[in-house]
């Protein structure tokens, strides 16, 4: 019997494009807002232990924006191609056939 959290929600559908995109303008637009407040703090040249608190959580706030925008693209743009390794990390060694086991007995 499923729970009754299940039948009052639908599955979540993982975002549309444009939404991710309306996100990530939102996300920059905030940067852009918090760095302007940022700057006019900044700008009185206050070194009060408050002034300094509020700048901080300020480069915080821009710091996890940051984040959240690159998080975002790479939502939006779907997981990146794999590529195989450069260089193997170790040399494939001969497989040893049953007529010839090596000496030291490793086949």
């Amino acid at each position: 019997m499923p729970s009754h959290l299940s039948a009052d929600r639908p599955a979540a559908q993982p975002p549309g494009r444009g939404s991710v995109d309306a996100l990530i303008s939102q996300t920059r637009r905030l940067k852009g807002d918090v760095d302007a407040v940022r700057r006019d703090v900044e700008g009185d040249g206050s070194d009060h232990p408050r002034d300094r608190w509020q700048r901080a959580l300020y480069d915080l706030a821009l710091h996890q924006l940051n984040d959240l925008d690159e998080h975002l693209a790479q939502l939006r743009d779907g997981p990146r191609p794999r590529q195989p390794p450069r260089n193997p990390p170790y040399p494939r060694a001969a497989r040893c056939s049953a007529g010839s086991a090596a000496p030291s007995g490793t086949c």
